[in-house]
């Protein structure tokens, strides 16, 4: 008779035990849900292409950069001028390709933040709605035998 009334007590305190193991293993869950939610899944969903983007536009200013003083070394090594005509039509060419240069480069630069600044403002809000929606724990959890 004490083993049935033992093996009684000892089930009864392993439910207790399974219980709180399992409940313990949902708030675990929820937590990691959570750490999914606001670090793992925006940094992949919204900043990877953000950067992505950014690297490529700063890739081409500073790609485009070189090229044009390489361009530049090119044409003041290449073109030596003799007198004073050839001083005038050297520092005229440099300087027609230089307000050439800007010109394009501004244009490249508006086209560019009219390109990326309406889809980062709406990258901004799709990041703030996401962390607004996002709740802790993200399912209801409840403790076995009762709900909270």
């Amino acid at each position: 008779m004490p083993q049935i009334i033992l093996a009684i007590i000892i089930i009864y305190i392993a439910v207790w035990v399974l219980a709180a193991v399992f409940w313990v293993i949902l708030w675990i869950a929820a937590a990691v849900f959570w750490f999914w939610q606001v670090f793992l899944m925006p940094f992949f969903l919204y900043f990877t292409p953000a950067v992505f983007t950014l690297i490529v536009v700063a890739a081409i200013f500073w790609g485009s950069w070189i090229a044009i003083q390489n361009y530049f070394l090119s044409l003041k090594t290449n073109i030596n001028p003799a007198g004073l005509s050839e001083k005038l039509t050297r520092y005229y060419i440099i300087s027609t390709l230089t307000l050439f240069l800007a010109i394009i480069y501004l244009s490249l630069i508006l086209s560019s933040f009219v390109l990326i600044y309406p889809p980062s403002k709406q990258f901004v809000v799709h990041v703030v709605d996401h962390y607004e929606s996002i709740t802790f724990p993200a399912f209801r959890i409840y403790f076995p035998f009762w709900k909270t």
